[in-house]
């Protein structure tokens, strides 16, 4: 099953036939009181002026839990826990410039958290569930999104 987004964009939850993927991101959905954390992109960087949750390339002999800590400290400063960190799933995408793989982690926080974006990012916010429809979310990550809360009601 997969979602077709109007700029090409297809997010697949079982691996497609002929996938190879260019590269592998991590990402964490981080949770604070019941509302999720999204960083906007800066003007000039990649879909600039969209936003998305903590995430990066997973660099080789990285693997993709060592990968979200590091990209979620790089873009926020935030130190994950490992004890807390959850991996929730992965899900296949297809761009029309790229492939990944992209794996799904899960923090749950009992305290509001301090940000310090790095220059990747301009604003964050922390999003209800019905806020994040009303944003303009990166080519991909409401469905991703909405994968994300599947994965955690089974798990």
């Amino acid at each position: 099953m997969h979602t077709k987004f109007h700029d090409e964009t297809f997010v697949f939850k079982v691996k497609p036939r002929d996938f190879v993927p260019n590269i592998q991101i991590a990402a964490c959905y981080i949770e604070f009181n019941k509302k999720i954390l999204f960083l906007k992109r800066a003007i000039g960087k990649h879909e600039g002026g969209k936003w998305g949750v903590p995430a990066g390339k997973i660099e080789r002999d990285e693997s993709s839990r060592e990968s979200v800590i590091r990209e979620t400290y790089e873009e926020t400063k935030i130190v994950l826990s490992e004890k807390k960190l959850k991996f929730v799933g992965k899900l296949f995408v297809c761009k029309p410039e790229i492939k990944y793989v992209y794996h799904m982690y899960h923090l749950r926080s009992n305290h509001l958290l301090d940000i310090n974006l790095n220059n990747e990012h301009q604003d964050y916010r922390w999003l209800s569930i019905d806020e994040i429809a009303n944003f303009p979310i990166m080519s991909g990550g409401l469905e991703a999104f909405n994968h994300f809360k599947s994965f955690l009601k089974y798990n």
